[in-house]
């Protein structure tokens, strides 16, 4: 037995087997590996976790490699197992000493679905690993963004393919094929690690800091499991000019800090709208975000109040509407409100603010009309392969309604009867359908909250839907956490001070339009001034019907 271990000294110098490693009982194996005369050589890469490194192994002659993750350490040898077995639920174990395995790891007792890795990809995966280990050890990348880092990442991969020959391209390909967004969540993980922990904002409890804006004011005003109300009272009060208020019975509230702070802001409109996909994760789906808008001089529009809310009703509408007359030092005169049709918000408005012009939103009203077409059977008589001329031109009339001053609704023909014979399949959908505009909209609660003649603006609720657009891009997905939502407020209503600070210092600032949407803002006014014109010389149903038809292109066709 010492014969042979001399023999086997003779052959593997220290330099490949560590001193202190020759035993009796590893015997075999050593000598079983110096007697072939070949040696497998692993390449170190990094593992997905970053404890232990994975060997890999070139397969001579191919562009494949396998893998094998460390299992344990013995006096004699490292143990490692093929990662491809190992996630079939297969062990297929190996001996490794320095860094050199003993045995074939083609000839292992693989699992049969087992298959080796493309190299390319098998590299491009273990310098990823690593690019994510060396963000996670270095606090400098804190708040770094994803796509300069992802650039940073494909600069390694580049520098690496060129090192590796015929393989380069075909690692560049596959670190490219789907661009970022591939890589994105795993770095924005490892960028993660140096974010300070936090105590998460709840519907029961949201901590000081979140509680008050930069400047120490307070921005929670109510905190209750079910309902939270936000704002910021000089945002709300700098909104106010005070040659627009009316008296009111209520000692103006801090009157003097409104004067100083901007008064000539003139706000003469509240939009109110809710979104169902930004409610904090804790209220699920049953809640919503509310925000109150406030529409100032020339046009300039701001939020000025947050709820989040897991009830919609009468009472919660109330409670939020309150908190926005409190902070007012007076309501204003020429006060609108434009809402969606809901009951319970129409409800609530009316007792909160009872002098106050209530409409409702243009764009609501189209899409319920739609809805309610579709329901009675109409669509494919209006656009399907069913299309009928009389029944388009009856629809293009009666969408064109809203645009009709009320008193003249009663000479519009469509409204009277089907445009087809009783025997036409249209006809009875038709019925219908003027059956629930009777009975929902020119009978119901809101019989006077839609009529839109003579408005040149806010005729929708569009510009709260559109802030709602806004949020998707600073916020990461649906139902965020509450104390990322309210950060994200605290943000807006900062953005909201400047609106109006440049208004007071230019009382020339208008709001910015796109040009298509001025455009078409412009084309209804004309339309409108038009048809008022001819009104007062006297017009005859066949020119209100082509007055309707005309301003139904200016009306959505949409039903979500």
């Amino acid at each position: 037995m010492a014969k042979c271990w001399r023999q086997c000294e003779e052959v593997i110098t220290p330099a490949v087997l560590p001193k202190g490693i020759w035993r009796p009982n590893s015997y075999h194996d050593v000598l079983k590996w110096v007697r072939t005369g070949v040696r497998y050589i692993a390449e170190q890469a990094p593992s997905r976790t970053g404890k232990h490194p994975v060997l890999s192994y070139r397969v001579p002659g191919t562009d494949t490699s396998y893998t094998f993750t460390f299992k344990r350490n013995s006096t004699h040898h490292d143990l490692y197992q093929c990662q491809q077995c190992k996630s079939r639920g297969k062990w297929t174990g190996i001996k490794v000493i320095n860094q050199e395995f003993i045995s074939d790891p083609t000839c292992l007792d693989h699992h049969p679905d087992c298959r080796p890795l493309r190299t390319a990809h098998n590299l491009v995966e273990r310098t990823v690993y690593e690019f994510y280990h060396n963000i996670r050890a270095d606090a400098s990348f804190a708040g770094k963004k994803v796509k300069p880092l992802w650039h940073q990442q494909a600069r390694i991969i580049k520098e690496k393919a060129a090192a590796e020959g015929e393989l380069g391209p075909e690692m560049i390909q596959h670190h490219n094929k789907k661009g970022h967004i591939s890589r994105r969540d795993s770095i924005r993980r490892a960028v993660r690690v140096h974010e300070v922990r936090e105590v998460q904002a709840t519907m029961e409890w949201i901590p000081n800091h979140l509680q008050f804006l930069w400047d120490g004011s307070l921005f929670v005003h109510r905190l209750e499991p079910t309902l939270h109300v936000y704002y910021n009272r000089s945002t709300i009060q700098v909104s106010i000019n005070p040659s627009q208020i009316c008296a009111s019975p209520r000692p103006p509230k801090r009157f003097t800090v409104l004067l100083q702070m901007a008064a000539q802001n003139g706000l003469h409109a509240l939009v109110a709208d809710g979104v169902h996909s930004f409610q904090p994760r804790q209220l699920k789906r049953g809640g919503q975000l509310y925000t109150i808008h406030g529409v100032c001089s020339n046009g300039v529009e701001v939020p000025l109040l947050y709820a989040i809310s897991s009830r919609k009703t009468q009472q919660v509408y109330e409670i939020i509407f309150r908190h926005i007359r409190d902070e007012l030092p007076a309501i204003p005169s020429n006060l609108r409100i434009v809402l969606d049709f809901e009951r319970a918000s129409i409800q609530a408005v009316k007792r909160v603010f009872p002098t106050a012009t209530v409409q409702g939103c243009a764009f609501h009203l189209a899409q319920a009309w739609n809805r309610r077409r579709d329901l009675v059977g109409l669509k494919g008589f209006v656009h399907g392969e069913d299309k009928s001329l009389e029944v388009v031109q009856w629809w293009d009339t009666i969408k064109g309604l809203v645009f009709l001053p009320r008193r003249l609704h009663r000479e519009v023909r469509a409204l009277t009867a089907p445009p087809v014979p009783p025997e036409h399949p249209a006809y009875r959908p038709c019925e219908e359908f003027l059956k629930y505009l009777g009975e929902t909209w020119y009978d119901g609660m809101f019989a006077d909250l839609w009529d839109k003649f003579g408005i040149e603006e806010l005729r929708t609720t569009n510009l709260a839907e559109s802030y709602h657009n806004q949020l998707n891009t600073l916020m990461e997905g649906d139902h965020p956490l509450l104390s990322t939502l309210i950060r994200v407020l605290h943000d807006l209503d900062g953005e909201a001070q400047s609106s109006l600070i440049t208004l007071q210092q230019d009382p020339t600032h208008t709001k910015y339009l796109r040009r298509r949407d001025r455009e078409r803002r412009e084309r209804i006014a004309h339309e409108m001034r038009s048809f008022n014109a001819s009104y007062q010389e006297g017009v005859v149903r066949s020119e209100i019907d082509e007055y309707c038809r005309t301003m139904s292109r200016f009306v959505t066709d949409s039903t979500i």
